[in-house]
């Protein structure tokens, strides 16, 4: 059971954007899955990594701060764990938050808040080392 937000408030949505770093991810994951499972299985795979991020536009917030992770990558990072049914495996979308971002468009003015998925990654991996988070870091940096 959901509490009624008071009247006249609104409660903050953020957009949800993907670094070129986790498309090719999750791309590469669903050529996978392809090759394992067949396609439509990475077909569903693929569309559901995409929904539970789109998840992330209501409280992102909801989950807790990363601090060895978010100290590898150089920014506060959070972890959203997606699973397709309850018998496949897990995986990793690593995202952080932007409150409020210069525009890029034409207008020039101030873009709302925005969850980034920054990595997605098998639960099955080792944790995220050091250099792979110094990677990831750098990618988003750079806006790639």
């Amino acid at each position: 059971m959901t509490t009624p937000a008071a009247p006249g408030f609104a409660p903050k949505r953020y957009m949800v954007r993907f670094t070129a770093q986790a498309i090719e991810e999750i791309a590469a994951e669903a050529e996978r899955l392809t090759l394992l499972v067949g396609e439509e299985i990475a077909r569903q795979w693929s569309a559901g990594v995409y929904a539970a991020a789109g998840t992330l536009a209501d409280n992102p917030q909801r989950y807790p701060l990363l601090a060895i992770e978010s100290r590898y990558i150089g920014i506060p990072m959070r972890r959203l764990l997606y699973q397709r049914t309850g018998a496949s495996a897990k995986y990793l979308l690593f995202y952080t938050l932007e409150e409020e971002t210069q525009d890029t468009s034409q207008t020039g003015g101030l873009d709302g808040p925005r969850v980034i998925l920054l990595h997605v990654r098998h639960g099955a991996r080792r944790p995220l080392t050091r250099n792979e988070g110094r990677t990831t870091g750098e990618r988003f940096a750079r806006g790639i």
